[in-house]
């Protein structure tokens, strides 16, 4: 691993309720710079920056990496780069493709910012002299996923550094803490949209209202091993469906393995807009993921669904969800050799709907008060930046 590290440093010698937010007088600023290594439409989190930057009159420019080569919107504070990142490249040629958006980073930031939002660790590595020349302190670094760069960068001590540089560093789930550096002060900040909240659906049938009990994995369809454990499971009981919304690398292999089974179903691709409508017609969520140190730390969208929708879940209790999950009775918390259908009945048996959704809303209230603590740690870290 400290190789690995060593041998990046070298590949770049070598390749040349609705809050009342407080007001600040930010007449002074220049414009803020967001760095992010993807475009928009597959980064929602940036909203939550930029909702705050507008609500307080503060210029930014966002620069973004087109790695897929899609057709963006381009709008006036946009600057996207333009290289394709082939997604099955072979790590040495993704460090060299991320050393290249960081040079061309430094090349547009420049003078032009007095602060910036660096939207992940392996953006902050490539571009960590440039940080500690002109922005010591006057960064936010955000981290959304544990990266293949982690690990060695955290035996080497520079994650470490690139987050003790920054004045405010933010992670989208507590779960983060098991392998990020101790000591350091970390801001939650979730997945999650807090004017979703206000759409919230007031009415909700009750789960487990007919005989059969309907699971739903919704989202992107990974993971062959885990839904097939689940499909193994459900599809023998004629009381139980499984059903799967979405797309993904292993919805084909996972639809043919099912071809021969009449509880098992799959949809494929499904409008946002729908989801609401898609979740509500299902008992279950299905959130369980292979026991590994980036899924047990991450905090899924399928929990905010279950909070939203009520509807329980089902989690591996290595997971960071299961601390919500067992904590708060949202679902069933299963191990590796369970019997996932016992589980589930044994949970039915005792479910009450309307202690469950009291439990949603607690839940959620509890991270409305972290995305506003959120919201006001950015506006603090800009009115304490003014004066650096």
């Amino acid at each position: 691993m400290i190789i690995c590290v060593y041998s990046i440093q070298i590949l770049k010698l070598t390749i040349i309720k609705k809050v009342q937010h407080k007001k600040f007088n930010f007449e002074t600023m220049k414009r803020i710079g967001l760095v992010l290594s993807n475009t928009l439409n597959v980064s929602p989190y940036v909203k939550y920056f930029t909702t705050v930057f507008d609500r307080n009159n503060i210029s930014y420019n966002i620069i973004c990496w087109n790695r897929n080569n899609f057709p963006i919107e381009r709008e006036d504070n946009i600057i996207c780069f333009d290289y394709t990142s082939l997604e099955g490249a072979k790590p040495i040629e993704k460090l060299k493709d991320y050393y290249k958006f960081g040079e061309f980073v430094k090349q547009h930031v420049k003078s032009q910012y007095d602060y910036l939002v660096v939207f992940d660790v392996a953006s902050a590595f490539f571009i960590y002299s440039f940080l500690k020349k002109q922005f010591k302190n006057k960064y936010i670094l955000d981290i959304r996923d544990h990266s293949p760069l982690i690990t060695p960068l955290k035996l080497t001590g520079m994650l470490r550094k690139i987050i003790g540089l920054s004045s405010l560093t933010t992670i989208s789930s507590e779960g983060y803490k098991e392998w990020l550096p101790k000591n350091e002060k970390y801001v939650l900040s979730h997945n999650f949209n807090l004017l979703l909240i206000d759409e919230m659906p007031t009415n909700h049938a009750s789960p487990f209202s007919s005989d059969k009990t309907n699971i739903v994995t919704v989202g992107v369809i990974r993971e062959f091993d885990e839904n097939k454990r689940l499909i193994d499971n459900c599809s023998t009981d004629i009381n139980y469906s499984v059903s799967f919304v979405g797309y993904g690398s292993e919805y084909d292999n996972l639809k043919l393995y099912s071809s021969k089974l009449n509880n098992v179903f799959f949809l494929g691709r499904y409008n946002k807009n729908d989801e609401r409508e898609i979740v509500m017609n299902y008992d279950l969520i299905n959130l369980i993921h292979p026991d590994n140190l980036h899924c047990n730390t991450a905090m899924s969208n399928r929990f905010y669904m279950c909070l939203m929708y009520k509807r329980p879940l089902i989690v591996n209790k290595s997971s960071v969800h299961s601390m919500y999950v067992s904590k708060y009775n949202l679902g069933v918390v299963v191990e590796a050799n369970d019997d996932i259908v016992s589980k589930i009945e044994l949970f039915k048996k005792d479910f009450d709907y309307e202690k469950f959704v009291i439990s949603c809303n607690f839940v959620l209230n509890l991270i409305k008060d972290e995305q506003i603590l959120f919201e006001n740690k950015v506006e603090q870290f800009i009115k304490n930046s003014r004066n650096i």
